[in-house]
């Protein structure tokens, strides 16, 4: 209860702490202005990029993305998300990868067990 309180008191309150503005609702031009990607060829473009970067830490953010923006990946997006973060050793999140493409019905194929074993 004493959690609670702290949470919501006057002194203390959450939204005080975090602020209105991720609490409103915003604009679709202003969401639109917002969002770098808005289709599956565009994020594509992006891991691309990110894993010529070697900048795969941020692999997993754009998948979040991805789904927050309710945007399906393709095979080709997960063998991408896959092959980033292989080549930073990130193991947890390549298998992280796997279990989600299973999860949404995409059977991974040879490639795909080739690339994880190695």
């Amino acid at each position: 209860m004493r959690l609670i309180r702290s949470i919501t008191g006057q002194r203390n309150s959450l939204l005080r702490e975090v602020g209105w503005r991720y609490f409103s609702s915003i604009s679709t031009e202003e969401y639109a202005r917002r969002n770098y990607a808005s289709n599956v060829s565009e994020y594509n473009t992006i891991i691309g990029s990110l894993t010529a970067q070697r900048r795969h830490f941020l692999l997993r953010d754009v998948y979040d993305d991805m789904m927050l923006d309710g945007v399906q990946p393709t095979r080709d997006t997960f063998h991408s998300l896959i092959v980033g973060t292989m080549k930073s050793s990130c193991l947890q999140d390549a298998f992280y990868f796997s279990d989600q493409m299973k999860s949404m019905g995409l059977v991974p194929d040879v490639t795909l067990y080739n690339i994880l074993v190695s």
